[in-house]
């Protein structure tokens, strides 16, 4: 299992290199609301769901949070991420940003993650980890999506402390893992870019239908 105490000294490092910075929600837009890919876990979903919806009301768009909730959540979208790889759980939830996307008329997709998180720890990921397939998702889905706007975000659980959550820079975030020999952490890696549009036209959404 992931070491607690490793897992917060990095995301401390992290945050000292503005990798997780505090959320601003009027940076987000998302005028029509947003759709958020999300990990269920019961223990923390309410201060999850919470924050969408707070971020939603600070960006001065529409309350209308669309989720997708796996186990997981936006890692779940990287090509190399290990969890429930045998049911195609990454194609799945794309086909469904796919249909949200046209039923919804929202083009602003957000990637949730969270730490500690029991799905990554059953595969041994450490924070690092599921960062690095965070920023993995979020080029996959916007090689797909190339016009949307696609943020990610980590909430972190620091037990006696008060729970956070934190913006993700994805160009930050790649910048430490070039810096700091990121691979030294990570067991499971896109062999490519990570960001190849496969299967483009079988999600590819059709246009909302005229009212």
């Amino acid at each position: 299992m992931p070491n607690r105490a490793e897992d917060v000294r990095l995301i401390r490092l992290l945050r000292e290199a503005n990798v997780l910075v505090n959320v601003d929600g009027h940076k987000l837009h998302a005028p029509n609301g947003v759709i958020p890919v999300v990990c269920p876990d019961c223990d923390q979903v309410d201060d999850i769901d919470n924050h969408i919806r707070k971020l939603l009301d600070e960006s001065g768009g529409r309350i209308r949070p669309h989720m997708l909730k796996q186990h997981g959540g936006g890692m779940l979208i990287s090509e190399a991420c290990p969890l429930d790889r045998e049911f195609n759980i990454d194609r799945y939830l794309l086909k469904h940003i796919g249909i949200a996307r046209n039923l919804k008329d929202i083009n602003t997709i957000i990637l949730y993650v969270h730490a500690p998180c029991g799905a990554a720890q059953l595969e041994g990921l450490n924070v690092v980890e599921i960062l690095y397939h965070v920023v993995e998702a979020k080029k996959r889905v916007k090689a797909m999506w190339p016009t949307d706007r696609i943020s990610c975000y980590i909430h972190v659980d620091y037990a006696n402390e008060k729970k956070r959550t934190y913006f993700l820079s994805r160009e930050a975030f790649e910048r430490w893992f070039h810096d700091n020999n990121g691979e030294q952490y990570v067991k499971h890696m896109n062999k490519g870019n990570g960001s190849s549009p496969d299967h483009k036209t079988e999600f590819e959404p059709a246009a909302p239908a005229s009212s």
